[in-house]
């Protein structure tokens, strides 16, 4: 077998401060990342990779945007006038705080708000009750224009009290 000894002898290998130097030199010749420790390196990849993502969001907020629109198209008309009738008495009750509102000086003003306040529970009782129904026989066009009529009702009595200074907004 070959030996590197039957070729050189010690006085041709580098010495250490000749090896240090020689290696000094390779490291400097090696390219180093200039990037610091949260950057990209390869910014190009990383910008395609950032709006592929927000294509593919777009595309996902689209989609359900269109699958929930196609569903809300399937449903009846009377379903949706009830939806429409529910948003619209929700919004009103997040404006309006509570039904407990200032005191009133004089007796007869407390019988008429108190009175109110029992007409809205007898109100929200019946649209639970007639809910029910729907849920559980579906909805016919009887129970939609009682749906209706109590939904209008509701509104009136609160328009009432707000009108009135029962209600502050």
């Amino acid at each position: 077998m070959i030996s590197p000894e039957d070729f050189y002898s010690n006085k041709d290998l580098p010495s250490r401060a000749t090896k240090k130097a020689m290696w000094r030199r390779i490291e400097q010749a090696l390219p180093r990342p200039h990037a610091p420790l949260l950057m990209v390196s390869d910014r190009r990849s990383f910008v395609y990779g950032m709006a592929a993502a927000f294509v593919l969001y777009l595309a996902g907020v689209g989609a359900f945007n269109l699958i929930k629109q196609s569903i809300e198209a399937a449903q009846s008309p009377e379903v949706r006038l009830e939806k429409a009738y529910q948003s619209a008495i929700g919004e009103l009750e997040s404006i309006v705080p509570s039904y407990v509102t200032r005191t009133m000086d004089a007796p007869h003003e407390q019988g008429k708000q108190h009175s109110r306040e029992q007409q809205l529970t007898l109100v929200n009782e019946a649209l639970a009750g007639i809910r029910y129904e729907i849920d559980r026989n579906g909805p016919s066009s009887v129970t939609s224009e009682r749906v209706r009529d109590l939904y209008s009702l509701k509104l009136r009595i609160l328009q009432q009290m707000v009108e009135n200074g029962d209600i502050e907004l």
